[in-house]
């Protein structure tokens, strides 16, 4: 029995993960979070920190964990309310967070499904964000991040050892970001066989670019997702939602992003 327990204790203390952040990408609007262990992870606990000149907000609904093989995971709790209801271990992972950078990922379904520790560092997950441009200083890992394995020999799940690295810096000198959300005229236009519609985000936001018929049709949607601060192109080519080419004619290109609702003529010629 002591032979035991000195082994367990031992196997529990030589178990580590290094957490850091690993990037910080201003284009595609997001904090990349890594960690490096020979441990397989099926749970784990942070909190992302931007220094306190840092005026940032995380939208954890938006959280990367596919490259993982981990599909099947939801999002709850990003109001504060993080909560297990009768359907989540339906799903293999859960993530709750907040806005201020809480990130919360626990395995409800099958053990056999985990993070693999590699013994190499590998990008965890990368959490989207907001931020003002102008702004210098730091990003890091918070205190106390936990991490969980699967147990061993008939044990529950073991925390491990975690080691946090040195703050991120930053500089937040992007200038080419609009004052405002900006839709500008497509080009060409009038178009055949594509063409292409430019937009500008004041911040990072929720885009739905969708084009309509002139007599209000629905045609198709050409975006429909979490988009950076800063100006983006898109291209249309004049096909429908189920990819038939539409006919001559007027279209409008409607783009709801923030608060805000604009929209542009766009002609079909053949």
């Amino acid at each position: 029995m002591k032979t035991f327990l000195l082994s367990t204790v031992f196997s529990i203390l030589m178990a580590n993960v290094d957490i850091f952040i690993s990037d910080v990408s201003y284009s595609h609007g997001y904090v990349e979070v890594s960690i490096e262990t020979d441990e397989d992870i099926i749970g784990f606990q942070f909190e992302i920190n931007p220094s306190p000149n840092l005026n940032a907000e995380f939208l954890v609904e938006n959280i990367d964990l596919s490259s993982y093989g981990v599909y099947d995971y939801e999002l709850s709790g990003y109001d504060g309310e993080w909560y297990i209801n009768s359907t989540a271990v339906d799903t293999t992972y859960k993530l709750f967070g907040n806005s201020t950078g809480l990130v919360i990922g626990i395995n409800l379904g099958n053990p056999s499904q985990y993070i693999e520790g590699t013994g190499e560092p590998q990008v965890l997950l990368r959490v989207p964000w907001t931020y003002e441009v102008g702004q210098t200083g730091s990003i890091s890992i918070g205190e106390n991040p936990r991490f969980i394995k699967p147990g061993e020999g008939g044990l529950p799940p073991q925390y491990i050892q975690t080691t946090i690295t040195e703050d991120f810096p930053l500089s937040i000198e992007q200038e080419d970001i609009p004052s405002q959300f900006v839709l500008n005229k497509a080009f060409p236009n009038p178009f055949n066989p594509k063409t292409q519609i430019d937009f500008g985000l004041p911040y990072g936001a929720h885009v739905e670019l969708a084009i309509y018929g002139i007599d209000g049709r629905y045609i198709k949607t050409l975006v429909n997702s979490f988009m950076a601060g800063g100006f983006h192109s898109v291209d249309w080519d004049g096909t429908d939602v189920s990819g038939n080419n539409v006919s001559t004619g007027i279209y409008l290109y409607q783009l709801i992003a923030g608060n805000v609702i604009l929209s542009e003529k766009v002609s079909l010629v053949k």
